[in-house]
């Protein structure tokens, strides 16, 4: 009988060491090479990563579909009830910098998060577990999982309510860690990476990892600003030069 396990881990908060000036413990983030999202835009990174331009569009895709969700206030709580929609969310790109980085770490195929100073940003981890016989069967379903397992964290874990998304100590140690970095309201960057990796007890570890910048989980912050989402580009207030995607609701950069 085939035995698959599911695991993940949550994104580490990065904590503000003073508020009145606002120094976090992580180094500031480089300039990323980017590559804007669209239908018929299938980015090829030069990187050593297995990912084919149609599962990066799936990882950028996935992302921006969950953002969309919850700028329209369309994204369930535990209860039932709804998350209050966002004013001022950014659509993501995809960024190869980023791919290159999360690469370099599924590559090492260590159950856990990388350095800061290696990543310079956010980063979100998940891996599937199988026997040997599961030998180069999850790729792709660890893809399309990872995303969707995140995302359920909220309507799962809750954590914020539909008056309040500050990321508390206590709403993040109700398990929505991965969540709030996909929903940061001002994250503006994606890029990930996968490996498959045999492990010395003879099971397969399939494993993904996802960097993010501008980086998300600021404690005490807000995720996002309650408000309804863009209709017009001077919605668009947080990052210059922001137009509005009116048919999602999300902002981007020009």
């Amino acid at each position: 009988m085939k035995v698959v396990f599911y695991i993940f881990f949550f994104h580490t908060i990065i904590i503000f060491i003073k508020a009145d000036n606002s120094q976090c413990e992580c180094a500031s983030p480089s300039p990323t090479s980017i590559i804007t999202s669209g239908i018929n835009s299938l980015p090829q990174c030069s990187t050593t990563s297995p990912l084919t331009p149609k599962l990066r569009q799936v990882f950028v895709d996935k992302h921006n579909g969950y953002r969309s969700t919850l700028a329209n206030g369309k994204s369930q709580l535990p209860d039932g009830s709804f998350a209050s929609p966002a004013s001022n969310m950014y659509k993501l790109k995809y960024s190869c910098d980023l791919e290159k980085v999360a690469q370099e770490w599924a590559d090492r195929c260590i159950w856990e998060h990388s350095p800061v100073d290696h990543r310079n940003g956010g980063e979100n981890l998940y891996a599937i577990i199988s026997g040997s016989e599961g030998k180069g069967q999850y790729f792709e379903q660890s893809i399309q999982d990872s995303n969707d397992a995140w995302w359920n964290e909220l309507r799962q874990f809750g954590g914020i309510t539909s008056t309040n998304v500050t990321l508390t100590m206590p709403a993040f140690n109700t398990g929505i860690g991965h969540w709030s970095q996909m929903a940061w309201a001002t994250t503006q960057t994606v890029g990930c990476g996968f490996r498959e990796c045999s492990r010395p007890d003879g099971t397969i570890m399939f494993f993904v990892v996802c960097n993010y910048r501008p980086s998300g989980n600021y404690l005490n912050q807000n995720i996002y600003q309650i408000g309804q989402p863009c209709s017009r580009n001077s919605s668009c207030t947080a990052v210059p030069n922001s137009s509005c995607e009116i048919s999602t609701g999300l902002c981007y950069v020009n």
